[in-house]
């Protein structure tokens, strides 16, 4: 699959070539090659764009840029313009905290994981 012309390719994180809650050289062999290689010259030819995300990175090198997309969508949510698909809700307490880390990492969750105070 090539895309649309004109359109874009996201890839938004690589969790799959770590699946288990440890990261390991052996997984990381096993998988990676598994990982979808993009013959660029069809895509160049189709005007097709790939673009990458590493929240992570972001965090650590542009936290600014970072906090101004934060407050775009947060707007966007108070406005009724976004809704977040939210795919767990867990109590925020040191128990819920661990179920939430556990749903992350055994790839439970489509959408976001919430931790909730009790009103």
């Amino acid at each position: 699959m090539l895309g649309a012309p004109l359109g874009r390719v996201v890839l938004f994180g690589a969790s799959a070539i770590s699946p288990g809650k440890r990261r390991s050289i052996v997984a990381l062999l096993r998988e990676g090659p598994a990982m979808r290689f993009f013959n660029l010259i069809p895509m160049f030819n189709r005007n097709v764009g790939v673009h990458c995300v590493n929240m992570l990175h972001l965090f650590e090198t542009a936290p600014a840029l970072l906090a101004g997309m934060m407050t775009e969508l947060l707007a966007g949510v108070a406005a009724g313009t976004l809704t977040p698909i939210i795919s767990a809700r867990f109590p925020l307490t040191a128990a819920g905290a661990a179920q939430a880390h556990d749903n992350l990492q055994d790839r439970k969750n489509v959408g976001k994981v919430l931790l909730i105070a009790k009103t």
